[in-house]
């Protein structure tokens, strides 16, 4: 028989992992209510407008891009691949992360020719990023533009040596990363990187 100590460490262990089930839940939740919110946004901004279709207009596009505060929805990260979709924040504190995917404020934005960076946390279904692979594909839907990005590198890297934030114009590559390994509930020594180039972008015009 089991004895009375065991019990109650059973009941504590099933209590975890409700309460990690809940959380879970929880986000998976508000991160689809998000989603469907800025689509329906986008849309109706986007409604009456037309894809750029000259070099002049994708200038005058580029010099468009909006500024974003701390906490504003910039878009929509959608990997097919990984049934992942996930709003991205301005930001990376844990008010962001903790409601969806951050973008580290001193990286560029979708469109700008330069490098950008999306954090996320890997007790979420961000972790399925594991399953990308070289040629896989990422879009980022913003209200100026879709974009999309090929996956060309995955690597395992230790913590102290994370030096993923450089310039990379005029080439736009997206670096995605998260704690590794993906199971670790509490600190982590490593991060999981995937990096990818744009190998696609739709501008809106702009009238100005």
């Amino acid at each position: 028989m089991l004895k009375k100590g065991s019990f109650v460490l059973i009941a504590i262990g099933l209590l975890l992992i409700g309460v990690c089930f809940g959380k879970a839940w929880l986000f998976h939740q508000k991160v689809h209510h998000v989603v469907q919110e800025t689509k329906q946004q986008f849309a109706l901004k986007n409604s009456e407008k037309h894809p750029v279709s000259n070099q002049k207009q994708m200038i005058k596009a580029r010099e468009s891009i909006p500024v974003y505060q701390k906490g504003d929805v910039i878009g929509i990260l959608d990997i097919p691949e990984a049934d992942i979709e996930f709003p991205i924040y301005q930001g990376i504190s844990d008010k962001e992360l903790s409601a969806g995917a951050g973008h580290y404020v001193n990286t560029d934005l979708p469109g700008g020719n330069d490098q950008i960076v999306i954090p996320a946390h890997n007790t979420t279904e961000f972790a399925r990023i594991g399953k990308l692979k070289e040629g896989d594909l990422v879009q980022i839907k913003t209200e100026y533009g879709d974009f999309q990005y090929q996956v060309n590198a995955v690597k395992i890297v230790e913590e102290e040596k994370v030096n993923i934030i450089h310039g990379t114009a005029p080439n736009e590559v997206l670096v995605l990363f998260t704690c590794y390994p993906f199971t670790a509930l509490w600190h982590s020594d490593q991060r999981y990187v995937v990096f990818a180039e744009k190998v696609n972008q739709v501008f809106y015009q702009v009238h100005l």
